[in-house]
């Protein structure tokens, strides 16, 4: 189906916004069960609307429309006083809420067609999750929005990414038996990861750096880096993301492990063969049924097939959406035929989502020129 989801609108309020110098109107209401939205006209209205698509949120955090996470409400304003009208939603729960998400982005053009009237253009922007769910409507609902900035994206699917937050957290295990609580599987909910990992791991690759040294040199378990602080906070980084998000996304996949490495050899090009074939043979391994997988294709695997043009913009180097989600998307575009839509623009930077202002901006000017003048941007 290719039209818009009729939304479930709570009665709508007209609120005073602490940047009027930006915007004539906002308007701030919900939607569906708990989903809160806003949208905003500015003064100087172009005529063109930005759906913005928010990034991970923990599942245990309050539902809000998106502020400070990715510099949202700088954007925001940005955009506003550029002459563009922004729509945002905080979605029905956080978490990797991936097809709630979908739903709740995809009615904001509705919402603000109501209020508002019809954008003459439309334009999909979002971070991470968000890029993730601004990815799949421009292969879903492309002949609804004219253009796409995916910054810092899953754009390689949900099963390349966590995979390789499993696979993270098993070699660990393997090289670190007893350092973390839980395992590939759970993480304990009366834990803070974010106090309890970073000395941990920390404090036992300083004990024993060889097991650390071989997860850098095992194809699977890249993590980004040009120097040992940024390849340390990479690893910390992404076993933190594991246990953040383990349970929300079992929850998610009927209770079921969303992650599988069963039949899977670990791979290096630096590594003696003997040594890798002995962690082939010893690794813990982890089955994943039916139906959780079935339900990471649902939430989200990509097809390539967009239908409008998408500029992509991420870190080279960044630590908790690996740069090969990029490899990944433009393997799936070429097959698909439709690489003279996307266009991949790496930032040589260490972080995630870490983009000054400028360069989104200017990323988006280009989006726009491309969808206006057909001038394809360069990467």
């Amino acid at each position: 189906m290719d039209e818009p989801t009729s939304p479930r609108v709570r009665p709508f309020a007209r609120v005073p916004d602490v940047t009027a110098t930006v915007w004539a109107d906002s308007v701030k209401g919900t939607t569906g069960p708990g989903s809160l939205y806003a949208l905003y006209k500015p003064a100087n209205w172009n005529g063109d609307a930005v759906f913005y698509a928010h990034g991970f949120v923990d599942a245990a955090a309050p539902v809000a429309v998106p502020t400070t996470q990715d510099g949202a409400s700088i954007l925001r304003d940005a955009l506003g006083s550029m002459g563009y009208a922004v729509a945002m939603s905080s979605y029905s729960s956080n978490g990797y809420d991936f097809d709630d998400g979908l739903r709740r982005t995809h009615q904001l053009k509705g919402l603000l067609t109501s209020q508002f009237g019809k954008p003459r253009r439309s334009y999909l922007a979002g971070h991470s999750l968000g890029a993730q769910i601004s990815q799949a409507m421009a292969e879903r609902y492309g002949s609804q929005y004219d253009g796409a900035l995916l910054m810092c994206g899953v754009l390689g699917g949900s099963r390349a990414h966590f995979n390789w937050l499993g696979d993270i957290r098993v070699l660990f295990d393997h090289f670190y038996p007893g350092v973390l609580a839980g395992d590939v599987t759970a993480w304990p909910a009366n834990l803070n990861p974010y106090v309890v990992i970073p000395p941990a791991v920390i404090g036992a690759i300083t004990a024993n750096p060889t097991g650390f040294g071989a997860i850098l040199q095992i194809h699977q378990t890249s993590l980004a880096g040009t120097n040992q602080t940024e390849l340390v906070t990479s690893l910390v980084t992404a076993l933190i993301w594991h246990a953040r998000g383990i349970g929300d996304v079992t929850d998610r996949t009927q209770g079921h492990l969303p992650y599988e490495n069963v039949g899977r050899m670990y791979t290096s090009s630096t590594l003696p063969p003997a040594f890798m074939a002995l962690l082939n043979t010893n690794v813990m391994r982890y089955d994943s049924p039916p139906d959780a997988q079935a339900a990471l294709r649902r939430n989200y695997e990509p097809s390539g097939n967009v239908r409008i043009p998408v500029l992509t913009l991420h870190t080279v180097f960044d630590q908790s959406v690996p740069y090969f989600h990029e490899a990944l998307f433009a393997a799936l575009v070429a097959q698909a035929g439709t690489g003279s839509l996307v266009v991949q623009r790496p930032i040589v930077r260490y972080g995630h989502c870490n983009f000054t202002m400028t360069e989104t901006l200017t990323a988006f000017g280009d989006l726009v020129n491309w969808v206006t003048a057909g001038v394809r941007p360069a990467p």
